[in-house]
């Protein structure tokens, strides 16, 4: 092998290494940018709405969004919008934002699916992004599926 190809080959690695996804880290979006990649991509949307006061949301932060399935999950099956609740007040209370964390998720053409607010653990979150990336919530609530055992079989 060529000096060429051994450089090649190294770069190639870090940078399967470097990408968020791998690194456990979600790229989140700005509110416009997000919604015109969503509405390109027909992707479905997650908001997190945050402040940087709120210590569940930092826990969010460290814990669950930092977990690698659910930055995957987040990252190929979502277009993840992050919002700063005290600097976009009216575009939060647009969304009925009242406490932090406040989590909406949303078709490609930005309508309202559903609302979880609070902290929510990895694994429960893990579940419940499954349940909207299946399309489930047509069909069923999140208890039922949880009860059919989709859960534990769709994809991580």
């Amino acid at each position: 092998m060529n000096k060429i190809s051994k450089i090649f080959i190294c770069l190639s690695i870090i940078m399967l290494f470097n990408t968020s996804a791998w690194a456990g880290r979600v790229d989140w979006l700005s509110y416009k940018s997000g919604m015109e990649k969503a509405r390109v991509g027909k992707k479905p949307i997650f908001l997190n709405f945050y402040a940087n006061w709120c210590g569940y949301c930092r826990k969010m932060e460290n814990e669950t969004f930092a977990d690698r399935t659910v930055a995957n999950v987040l990252q190929d099956s979502f277009v993840p919008i992050r919002l700063n609740s005290d600097k976009q007040p009216r575009l939060s209370a647009s969304y009925g934002v009242r406490g932090l964390p406040f989590f909406w998720f949303l078709t490609a053409k930005a309508e309202r699916i559903v609302s979880l607010p609070g902290y929510i653990p990895k694994d429960m979150f893990i579940k419940f992004l499954k349940f909207i990336e299946s399309s489930s919530y047509k069909t069923m609530d999140f208890q039922q599926f949880i009860q059919s055992g989709k859960a534990a079989k769709t994809k991580k």
